[in-house]
């Protein structure tokens, strides 16, 4: 039974509907890229969310593949900046 802000209780029929519990999900994912030469880059990433209890392992997923893409996506981007600036010294050296 719930009751109303003056104490007075509430009939079933205008009774709010019950929420699912919510719950918290943190998923994250890391990679050490070698670099060689005795270097390394570390990329992370970290998502979370709020969710009903029935939808946790579908959004557990979600965010785990998420933090994958993140990680994938710095890498690739890593890469690329540092291809490019490879490019450029060797340019430099030629001229």
């Amino acid at each position: 039974m719930i009751i109303d802000a003056n104490g007075k209780p509430i009939s079933p029929e205008t009774e709010p509907t019950q929420l699912p519990p919510m719950i918290s999900i943190t998923r994250s994912f890391s990679m050490k890229v070698n670099l060689g030469n005795y270097e390394s880059a570390d990329f992370f990433a970290s998502q979370r969310a709020e969710c009903p209890a029935d939808m946790a392992a579908e959004t557990s997923r979600d965010l785990d593949q998420f933090c994958m893409d993140e990680v994938a996506e710095s890498i690739r981007a890593f890469r690329e900046r540092r291809r490019r600036k490879e490019a450029e010294r060797e340019q430099g050296r030629k001229a």
